[in-house]
């Protein structure tokens, strides 16, 4: 199973899931990821335990169990 999950500091944090062998559950989270992209934020993929791995991606891969996604910091 896979996880998407989704900070945003104005409407709180969403998650979705998706099992590999489910098409449709696979599509919904590749259009929700598209999304975030389409929206600016990053997306990270994570370790096992919930760790960033340091890796931005920009294409959904469903066999990526863990990505969050989040608008980039803004310094000022």
């Amino acid at each position: 199973m896979g996880v998407l999950q989704i900070l945003h500091p104005k409407h709180g944090d969403l998650k979705h899931e998706w099992s590999e062998n489910r098409p449709e559950e696979v599509e919904l989270a590749r259009k929700t990821f598209n999304e975030a992209i389409a929206k600016g934020m990053l997306v990270y993929k994570m370790d096992e335990h919930g760790e960033k791995v340091g890796e931005v991606i920009c294409t959904f891969d469903p066999k990526i169990r863990r990505m969050i996604a989040m608008p980039p910091l803004r310094g000022g």
